[in-house]
This record gives C-alpha cells, sequence and structure tokens, in this order.
C-alpha cells in the first residue's frame, strides 16, 4: 500500500483512496481519512506543488473512530503539472492529545516510527485513462494496416470467378477499417469514464 511507517507501530489511519494516486477533476476530489486506533490522531497535509493544488483542510484531529474528509482542488493553471504526474501529497499521522491540535513544534519532536506517512500522487482526471486510449489507439492502427496490406496482396493474386461480386477497393477497405478503430476506441473510452466516475462516487 502507499501507507508506511519508518518503524513497526500499528497504523493510525486508514486512508482512502489506498492505491496511491487520485485523479483531480475540475470540481476537486475528496480523500477519507478515518482513525482506526484507540486514541486521538492529528494529522497535516503537506505537497510539493503549492501553487497547483489546495487542500482543505491541510491539518485537523481525528478522535477515535473519527473520519474526516479532505478535499483537493486544482488551481486555474495546474493542469500541465498534474498531467505530468509530478504533483504529489504526504500525508503525515501521530497520535495527537485528547485537546488541542498538533503544533508545529509538535510535529517536529515526533520520532520517525511515531508517524504514519501516506504519500498520494494526484493526476488530472482521465490522465491514466488517456494514456491507455493512446496505447490502444496505436495497436489499432497498426494492426489495421497490417491487414490492409495483406488484403492489398491477395487481391493482387486473386481474380474473381465469372458471376462473383468485385472486389473491395481499398478505400472501402480502409472505411470499414476505420469504423473498427472508432467503435474499439469508443468502447475503451466508455470503459474508462465509467471507472472514472465510479471512483469518485
Amino acid at each position: 500500500g502507499s501507507s508506511n511507517f519508518c518503524g513497526t507501530m500499528p497504523a493510525l489511519v486508514d486512508i482512502q483512496p489506498s492505491d496511491g494516486r487520485i485523479g483531480l477533476p475540475e470540481g476537486g476530489a475528496e480523500i477519507t481519512i478515518r482513525n482506526v486506533s484507540d486514541d486521538s490522531v492529528g494529522f497535516r497535509v503537506r505537497t510539493n506543488a503549492p501553487d497547483s493544488v489546495t487542500i482543505m483542510p491541510a491539518e485537523g484531529k481525528l478522535h477515535r473512530g473519527g473520519v474526516g474528509r479532505l478535499r483537493i482542488l486544482g488551481d486555474r493553471d495546474a493542469r500541465a503539472s498534474l498531467a505530468s504526474g509530478n504533483v504529489r501529497l504526504l500525508i503525515q499521522a501521530a497520535s495527537a492529545p485528547l485537546f488541542g491540535l498538533l503544533s508545529t513544534s509538535d510535529w517536529e519532536c515526533k520520532e520517525p516510527q511515531e508517524l504514519q506517512c501516506t504519500r498520494i500522487q494526484v493526476l488530472a482526471s482521465g490522465h491514466c485513462g488517456d494514456a491507455e486510449l493512446r496505447v490502444r489507439y496505436n495497436e489499432l492502427l497498426t494492426y489495421g494496416t497490417q491487414v490492409q496490406n495483406e488484403l492489398i496482396a491477395l487481391q493482387k493474386k486473386l481474380k474473381p470467378a465469372p458471376g462473383e461480386a468485385t472486389q473491395y477497393s481499398a478505400a472501402q477497405v480502409t472505411f470499414m477499417l476505420l469504423i473498427g478503430v472508432i467503435l474499439s476506441y469508443l468502447s475503451i473510452f466508455e470503459r474508462v469514464w465509467f471507472t472514472s466516475v465510479a471512483s469518485f462516487s
């Protein structure tokens, strides 16, 4: 998973998504953090791209069994940074007193083995799906070209018998292949779209 300790202490929080990355649509995204320990837990969120994303709240505290929701918003000019895959969040969690939040000095005094650190990569929504579409589209184009070349070679070798339909023209073959590519592209797009929608529902 994406959560890790420098030591061997038990988990303090459960964070979703748990696969270490999240898509960020224009309306923002949400990260859920749940206290799974027996004590109060403080958390704070840091990013290597403060000009690209805003986290609300950036720090807080959860009592035993408490659940918090972090809102991640992309700034206007964040698309390029998100598409590069270089935007990351670091969510730190540590035991906290019953009353009050952990101060900056409290965090600095924490030993590495006292911290649970969760790293999440922030991507433009649909970025992973776009990459998959491009790969699939290129595969289909390569396959289509091979089929077209084979058909042309066969047409040169075979002559239609009397009464048989005329051969397909190169334009007809190209058109049929193009339709197949478009249908396959739409099928992949539909699957990626519904997967993306489901992940944020």
